[in-house]
């Protein structure tokens, strides 16, 4: 019961207060966002479970596609200067295997200016991000954390939408 309240706990840090119509920043930083890369860091031991991180990629790109986002490779020339649409799982192992605990991430990262100096050089920030946890036994880790992996992008896409309303109807 102890390591349930942990997890509760810990979901909560990943999870942003309720969103007022831009004036929040999260959304402010996603206008006029037209070309990203995306990229998946699976923990192996969750890959060993039936987890595919290719598939997970692949739904992510289709979705940008979707509304009209270019979706650059991430080995391409000039990638790294894109925001970057980052899919994350992390898990440990509660019950000698049988059972894990999850950390799935959603968050868009990009260069980005102080106001107090602008002649300082720019810095890699995370200016959007969402999460959630879950539990699963080994045989359900897949469609558990992919389930988690398809919510959060759908609300990174909601909220792409909300902060760029003209691309809305390029789907």
């Amino acid at each position: 019961m102890r390591s349930c309240w942990v997890l509760i706990l810990i979901g909560s840090a990943f999870i942003h207060p309720g969103r007022a119509a831009l004036a929040n920043p999260y959304l402010e930083s996603l206008i006029g966002i037209r070309k990203m890369t995306v990229a998946v860091l699976i923990e192996p031991k969750l890959l060993g479970a039936g987890l595919d991180s290719t598939e997970v990629l692949v739904e992510a790109q289709l979705a940008l596609r979707k509304v009209g986002v270019q979706v650059v490779d991430i080995e391409s020339t000039g990638a790294s200067s894109l925001p970057s649409l980052n899919l994350t799982a992390d898990g440990l192992v509660i019950q000698d295997g049988a059972i894990f605990a999850m950390a799935v991430e959603a968050s868009v990262s990009q260069w980005a200016t102080l106001d107090r100096d602008p002649r300082k050089r720019s810095l890699l920030t995370t200016t959007w991000q969402q999460g959630d946890v879950t539990v699963a036994g080994r045989n359900k880790i897949a469609s558990a954390v992919g389930e988690r992996f398809k919510r959060l992008v759908d609300m990174f896409m909601n909220d792409y939408l909300a902060a760029n309303p003209t691309m809305a109807g390029t789907h």
